[in-house]
This record gives C-alpha cells, structure tokens and sequence, in this order.
C-alpha cells in the first residue's frame, strides 16, 4: 500500500478516498511532451545455462478469497521450509493471512496470527538465523488509555515452529505505512537485528512525510527509533544489506509538491554502518520516468492494465562469497519507452557508481509490458528475477516471468514463462464491490465500497521472490486466471546446459506415489465433480514423466449402484474401467520429479449419482525410471 493511493489502513476511510483523489490529482501533471532519452542497451543473453520451472501450485485453495501483496521468505537453515504471507479481503475488513510449507513449496498449509488481529495490511515475512520467523503488518489496536478508539500501528509476530503458529512480540503505535522488514543474517556484530523500515507523517497541515528506521537488538521485544531518513515526498523500497553489516536504506523522492509532481523520480539511498543508529548522507543512483497520467487513463479505458504507478524498485546485494560478493543490484519498471520496461543496473563498490541502466527482458522485442519486478540474490551469488509480463496477451492479462544471472548481472539468461496459464485481473472474483467500511463523516456515517481490482489494479505494490538454500528461487505472485487474486508459487532452477543422456524404461510407477488433490469443484445441476489431480513422488528415487492413470475401478465390491462413479474427459473417451489420463510435464526440464515433488495437475470430470455416498475410483499409475 503506499502514502499517496493506499495510506495506512486505520479506519479511517475519508483519508483513504482523499488520498486517492491526490493521487491522481499528482499524476495528472506528468507529463512526457519536449522529453528525450538515450537509447538503452538490452542485456547480453547468457549461453549454455537454462532455467528449469517447476509446477505452478496455488498456496490457498479458497477460490473466493481476492488476495494481494504477498511476501515469501526462506529458511536458512531448512532449505524445504518456506514462509509466505499476504493480505486478503475479508467482510468489512483487511486481514492477514500466513502460509508455511515444510517440502518446497509442493503444498502449503495455512496459519493465521491470534485470531485477535484482523485489519491487518502491508503483511512481511523473514527468518532470523536462529531460523525463527517473523511476520509483520500493519493495524489497528485498542487503546488502553482511551477505550473507545483504536491505536494504529505496526504489529511484530514471531514463530518457533518454522512459520506454524505465531505470537505477537511487539506492537509500536503510530500510523506506519508500507513497512520493510530485514533480519541481519551477516556474520557482523549486528546478527540477528531486526529492522523496521517505513512511513509516517511528521505534520499534516501541510502534510510532510518522513521515512524512519526502527531497530530491535532483543529479537523484537523492545525496539528503538524511528531514526529519520528522508524528509519530504518519498517513498521506501526494501532494505538490502552488505556483508560487514552495513544497510542500505533506499528510497524514490519526487520533486514538487502535490499537483506539481515532476514527471519522473529520483532513486536515492543512504546508509547506516551502526546499527540503525544513524544514517550516511543521500546519494542518487538514477531518474525513474513516471510517465504520461492521460496516456494511462486511455490504456485502462481501453481495458490494458499493465502498469501500476505504486510499484517501487527492488534492490539486493549478493551475499555470497563469490568473486561478486557485496555488488548491489537494482531492478525497476519505467515507463520512458511509452509501455512499461524493466531496466536493470549493478554496482560494485557498494553504491558509490552504478553500471548503465539495460533493459532487462531483452527478448521481449519491444511488444507488452513488463512490471511488478522482484529480485533476490541465491546462496551463490545468482541473481533472479520475477515480473509481470504482457507479451502474450497484449496488455490485457499477464504472465509471471523470470530470468537470472550467474555472472553478476553482466548476462541474463533467456526469460521463461513461469505461470501456466494467463492472469486476466478484471476477472468477477476481482470487480465485486464490497463494504471496506464506515466512518462518520460531517455527522453522518458514510459506508466505503471497494473492490480488489479497484483497490489494486495489479494485485498490490510489490510480489514475493526467495531464493533457498539449495539456491532455488520461489516466486510468490499474485494469479488471477480464476478471475480472483490468487497466490500462487513454482520452483525454478538453473540447469547446465549440457545434460548427461538418460536411459529410461517404462514402468508401473503406483508404488511410488500418491495423488495430490487442489480444490474440486462441483456443479449440482449436473452432478458433476471437477476434480484437480496431481502425482506425488513418495519415494527416494527420481521418476520420470509423462505419467499416464489407468481406472482399474469404479464401484467398490458389494456396494449398490448407485456407488457407480462415470468418468467424461478420459483421453480415449471410455467412462469406466480402462479410462486413461495424462500428466504431461510443462516443459522437458520439468519431466523428472524428485522425491518428494508434485507434477502439474490435470482435472478429472467425475459423474456421480444423486444418491451416492461415497463414490470410489481407483487408478493405475504408470511412469518412467531409470534403468
């Protein structure tokens, strides 16, 4: 959520409509007319490595809950334990909702702060290096002091149990906004500090915002600031640390004032070798182009969605200890070439001079958009990238596309589609109004209606990117191809380009495996089951695709007819015994499956009887393996 479209949420909805108007009030002044870039150079596309993506799998199986803003964050300890979180709509209110998986990220399970806390937005995820995590949002509590009104602030919740179960550690009152959480996991004096950094207001009449850090060196019982970073109209990105410790707190300030905004930004950053204590002076790194508001307003009405002006630029510094250690690298969406790119610069001494800004997607030819950017650096020292893209759809929907680097971001490898299927955000589940709430205003009350797809138009300011300790990266984007924001995640990996032959031979697989049921769907008119079905490798050894069922059985011995089930979409169209399916992999990288790994799914469409009880199918899986 930002300042300017979003606020913090604090019930007080007046101020959120009111922003809104400022909003695009601000942007209206932008302005592209008597401007002229240099042309960018395209990054070099890496030979020989490729990327391998794994199933997508959808975190909730809820298929009515909008979600948005997701974050996701990686045990160091556990390279299979993954945290994710989001915000959600919810009746009448926000929430947040957490997610935590203990095999990759193959399936989630959900857990939910103490049921108390609701309201909850701006929701951040991260593990300490004890490997305990910490969530953080923002929301309303009671004020001791005043029993009819709520305080607003910044919630602070930690688990024990890798992401399970959550208890709140602190709760800092203020009106935070769009807070950033790191855990410093350096081998510094400073390991296990947690930071907080975020937004308030320093005066509202006019109103002056002000960036602050807070620190914590008590594992989040106590906390201390918020140090001052920036004063004036900016807006935070993430926090990204060196190996000595040192952060690197960086921002985007606009020039003007509201109304009279400059039609690009400035990406600074200061720094902060204390602890938090306190911070460097600004530097500048580049110019972001906002682009032209009225040339924005005609692509929407023309039902293109491909830009969201609340995105912030995205930083991370390579952690490892490779030749690259302590490069820093920058990733953002500008909108100087009249649709939206992704440019992509690096630096090598710690901030102080930056490479020239290349457009990242250099296959995409100059057709769609690319956006909502994520990046993270891998245990050792790849670079990976997420964003939406358009390519495929022309403006209107979206993919989630990835590439990487393993030679400090001089090449990238050629971009692959990670989601299986387009994402259209003005989907039904999206455009359904509902109450955000009510507050009284000029002594009446007045009821505030939104949307997901109004509120959000590109599922929230930022998308969720890991990478594990087996440096496998998870992208953790919002789907919309239901029509409702959904979260959803995949494996992806880089693979040699020279693979060893494989001798495979076919073989009765069912042994090894066990079905992975999403959510079915049911029409009660027809009787009709939609059932999405998986396979699960259960075993210690690599099986191979494609996987095909065989229906050994559609009534149990000794029970009556009406237990029949009749299968209508097998693929040589038989309804009973004999009916066969087909797991295909997405791709030839994604054909073996490792212990412990799912397959892309397929649905059955199952008949049943309208006095069934339990109808049964049983089913032989076959494979391939190693000879």
């Amino acid at each position: 959520m930002t300042q300017h479209r979003k606020l913090a949420i604090n019930h007080k909805k007046v101020a959120t409509v009111f922003a809104t108007a400022v909003l695009w009030l601000t942007a209206s002044t932008r302005s592209t007319a008597g401007t002229s870039f240099p042309s960018l150079e395209q990054v070099t596309v890496a030979p020989g490595t490729r990327l391998s993506v794994g199933p997508n799998v959808q975190v909730d199986q809820d298929p009515n809950t909008p979600y948005v803003e997701p974050a996701v964050a990686a045990n160091p300890s556990n390279p299979k334990n993954l945290v994710g979180a989001s915000a959600l709509f919810w009746t009448s209110s926000w929430f947040g909702r957490s997610f935590a998986s203990w095999d990759s990220g193959n399936t989630w399970r959900q857990a939910e702060p103490p049921s108390a806390y609701t309201d909850l937005g701006d929701v951040q995820v991260a593990f300490a290096p004890d490997g305990n995590a910490y969530f953080a949002a923002l929301g309303p509590s009671p004020n001791p002091e005043k029993p009819s009104s709520t305080d607003n602030g910044l919630y602070l919740f930690r688990s024990t149990n890798q992401g399970m179960t959550w208890q709140r550690r602190t709760f800092l009152r203020r009106a935070y906004d769009h807070e950033q959480l790191l855990i410093d996991s350096t081998a510094s004096k400073g390991r296990g500090r947690i930071y907080l950094y975020t937004l308030y207001s320093v005066r509202q009449e006019p109103q002056v915002n002000q960036l602050g850090l807070l620190y914590s060196s008590d594992s989040g019982r106590t906390f201390q600031g918020p140090v001052p970073v920036a004063t004036g109209w900016n807006f935070n990105s993430n926090l990204a640390q060196f190996s000595d410790g040192t952060l690197m707190i960086p921002y985007i300030h606009m020039d003007g004032a509201p109304g009279k905004f400059a039609p690009y930004e400035r990406l600074e950053f200061v720094t902060s070798a204390d602890g938090g204590r306190s911070v460097s002076t600004a530097h500048t790194i580049a110019r972001r182009w906002m682009g032209d508001s009225k040339a924005m307003l005609e692509r929407q009405r023309a039902g293109r969605f491909d830009w969201d002006p609340d995105t912030v630029p995205r930083y991370a510094v390579d952690a490892s200890n490779d030749r690259f250690k302590d490069s820093v690298y920058l990733v953002w969406s500008d909108m100087r070439f009249g649709d939206s790119r992704l440019l992509f610069t690096y630096s090598r001494d710690r901030g102080k001079s930056w490479s020239q800004p290349r457009i990242l997607a250099a296959d995409s030819r100059g057709t769609g958009s690319q956006y909502q950017a994520s990046i993270v650096t891998s245990r050792s020292g790849a670079v990976g990238v997420s964003w939406y893209d358009t390519r495929d759809s022309i403006g209107r929907g979206y993919n989630e596309y990835f590439s990487a680097s393993s030679d400090g971001g001089k090449t990238f490898l050629r971009p692959v589609r990670v989601s299986s299927a387009t994402s259209y955000p003005k989907g039904a589940g999206n455009t359904a109004f509902s109450p955000a709430g009510a507050d009284l205003f000029k002594g009446s009350y007045a009821v505030f209606l939104t949307s997901p797809f109004g509120r959000f138009i590109n599922g929230g300011d930022y998308m969720g990117l890991t990478a594990d300790k087996n440096d496998t990266f998870h992208p953790f984007w919002i789907d919309a191809r239901s029509g409702t924001y959904q979260i959803y995640t995949a494996a992806v990996r880089l693979q040699s380009g020279q693979q060893a032959p494989l001798t495979l031979e076919g073989a009765d697989v069912t042994k090894y495996v066990a079905l992975s049921f999403d959510r079915a769907g049911w029409d009660a008119k027809s009787h009709v089951v939609s059932l999405p079905v998986r396979i699960r490798n259960t075993s210690n050894r690599v099986l191979y695709g494609p996987f095909s069922l065989k229906v050994t059985l559609v009534l149990l011995p000794h029970s009556n007819k009406y237990e029949t089930a009749e299968l209508l979409n097998a693929e040589n169209g038989k309804h009973g015994i004999g009916a066969l399916y087909a797991i295909a992999p997405s791709s030839q990288d994604a054909r073996a499956v490792a212990p412990g790994a799912i397959t892309d799914g397929i649905v059955w469409k199952i008949k049943v009887n309208e006095f069934a009880v339990q109808p049964t199918i049983s089913v032989q899986v076959n494979g391939f393996m190693e000879k």
